[in-house]
């Protein structure tokens, strides 16, 4: 298994190089590759899984397909192979730095959900005020300007008003924190980190055997099209 993590860390690492260069749909063919392999070797590995979906979930808003990037965030069944990979960044199976990208991503995705504004602001609050926390704690002035800025465009897209003051009071006080008034900037996400395999593989990653059974619920094949973009109006974003 050693080797076969190497190699998928290797063409992750491509990905990654790839969705930073603006190439997203190229990104997203390696990130399902990897996924394809381990469904092929019936061993699903939390770190490698987590650190794929990571991926796709930002390949699939950096090519404005929204209605891709919900699905694979909330939409799989218990034995899905993308529900492994949730769970694995809800849980800090790969780094510190994805689990908080990953709180990025689930405020974002928030404030284009079509829940009630109130509770996809209560979310988006929720995810940016703990990035806000880290990134403070860490002393990391970029992460911190750049979930000010998002945060103030998660709020106003959630509202499409003026945003009630009970609802920017978090926000307010981290920025009063920071010390000065943060422009808004396009809409991003923290650079993605490495594939290295961990020191200790078996402690920082649980194993899955998949049976004949289990694999065809995995979900890699739920109609998902490579580089197809969503009907839904594009926002505002960094593309490259």
């Amino acid at each position: 298994m050693d080797e076969m993590v190497e190699k998928l860390c290797h063409i992750g690492n491509e990905a990654n190089k790839l969705y930073t260069s603006g190439f997203f749909s190229e990104a997203e063919r390696k990130y399902f590759e990897i996924l394809s392999s381990l469904e092929q070797s019936k061993k699903i590995d939390s770190y490698i899984v987590s650190k794929a979906v990571l991926g796709l979930l930002l390949t699939s808003i950096k090519s404005q397909n929204f209605e891709r990037a919900i699905t694979l965030w909330t939409n799989h069944g218990e034995n899905s192979i993308f529900a492994v990979g949730i769970s694995g960044l809800e849980n800090a199976q790969t780094s510190v730095h994805d689990m908080f990208i990953y709180d990025f991503i689930c405020a974002y995705l928030h404030s284009v959900s079509v829940n009630k504004p109130g509770e996809s602001a209560k979310a988006v609050n929720l995810y940016m005020s703990r990035v806000c926390q880290h990134a403070f704690e860490i002393k990391d002035q970029k992460m911190i300007r750049l979930a000010l800025s998002n945060w103030k465009q998660h709020l106003r897209e959630v509202f499409d008003r003026p945003v009630p003051h009970d609802y920017a009071a978090e926000l307010i006080r981290f920025e009063k924190k920071y010390g000065e008034v943060v422009p808004l900037m396009t809409i991003d996400f923290p650079k993605l980190t490495s594939w290295e395999k961990p020191n200790d593989f078996r402690e920082m990653s649980r194993f899955i055997d998949i049976d004949e059974k289990k694999l065809k619920s995995l979900g890699l094949n739920i109609g998902f099209d490579v580089g197809a973009k969503s009907g839904s109006a594009a926002r505002k974003m960094k593309t490259k």
